[in-house]
């Protein structure tokens, strides 16, 4: 269960997380939205298949650093992704400065000739390092200062963060922070590092997030544990309930399914899959939906996973 939790908060802050305004980009879009259009049953919709982009390149870039590490090649290779570009072509060239909305000069980060030694001695540090939040904040930073690409330095930061503490999300939520702190808060506590820190420095700004974060993550996993056992209570006891228990499973990471593409998911036989979708249906843990277009296309939704993500998305938008 404690999987399947961390599973489904790591999904969920992925959409926070992935766009490069981030917030702005996913108040247009619903779950149920996204959920529909994932499950391949024909739906389309402009913002819609913009926040699934930034979704599904941001968990290539994730991929990229769970299973190769941090390096200078898959730290390229991670914003190569997200910016649909080469790899080779990723480091800057050029001078830059960083700058608000407004236009208002933030920082000038150093210049091109010192990225590759700041590089090739980010990695070093990183390699040494044991995995916990207090270094991810400094690699986090460190990495946003030493601004080695021409565009996404950010997500490329908050992509390797990810992959940091995938096994402990919760700990990500101080990465959502920034979204709701005063600006000069955040950039105050981002430039107490230098391009070369290895310690944590500790500030007002990061202890309110991780406070934060423990508190409102914690309510995160137990909306889901909740809502997980009312959902596989009719089925524990029930012989060869395998099957159903797995599309409950399934359904944490897309609660909209249509049948044809969920059968093939699941490398189960339509035919026995109805059956299964009829008993949840008849015990309301899956709605049938008609889709408008394509015309007589039938989806079936899980309403109490919609409405838990609902409520973790209130916990978080309350401070964010």
């Amino acid at each position: 269960m404690d999987f399947i939790k961390n599973d489904v908060l790591a999904r969920l802050f992925v959409r926070y997380l992935a766009g490069g305004s981030s917030l702005r980009q996913t108040r247009g879009v619903t779950r149920a939205q996204i959920a529909l259009f994932e499950s391949q049953a024909g739906f389309r919709n402009q913002a819609v298949l913009q926040q699934a982009h930034f979704n599904q390149v941001f968990n290539k870039a994730i991929s990229v650093f769970i299973e190769h590490g941090v390096s200078v090649n898959s730290l390229c290779r991670a914003n190569a992704i997200l910016l649909n570009s080469q790899p080779d072509d990723t480091i800057r060239k050029v001078e830059c400065k960083v700058s608000a909305p407004n236009g208002e000069r933030l920082y000038i980060p150093p210049p091109p000739e010192r990225i590759h030694a700041l590089m090739n001695e980010y990695v070093s540090d990183v390699k040494c390092q044991e995995s916990s939040l207090f270094n991810t904040i400094i690699n986090y930073s460190r990495l946003v200062n030493i601004h080695p690409f021409y565009d996404a330095n950010g997500r490329t930061a908050r992509a390797m963060a990810f992959a940091q503490l995938h096994q402990e999300p919760r700990l990500l939520l101080s990465f959502l922070y920034r979204l709701s702190a005063d600006k000069n808060n955040y950039f105050n506590a981002l430039h107490q590092y230098g391009v070369t820190s290895k310690e944590y420095v500790d500030c007002d700004y990061w202890t309110h997030a991780m406070t934060w974060a423990e508190a409102t993550g914690s309510q995160c996993l137990s909306l889901i544990e909740s809502t997980n056992k009312k959902l596989t209570a009719p089925f524990i006891l029930m012989p060869q309930a395998h099957v159903h228990l797995l599309v409950i499973r399934f359904l944490w990471s897309q609660p909209i399914v249509f049948l044809p593409s969920l059968a093939k998911k699941l490398k189960i036989r339509v035919g026995y899959l109805q059956s299964v979708i009829k008993s949840l249906c008849d015990n309301k843990i899956l709605v049938p939906r008609a889709m408008r277009y394509p015309e007589g296309t039938i989806v079936f939704e899980c309403p109490q996973i919609l409405a838990t993500f609902e409520q973790i998305d209130s916990l978080l938008k309350n401070n964010l």
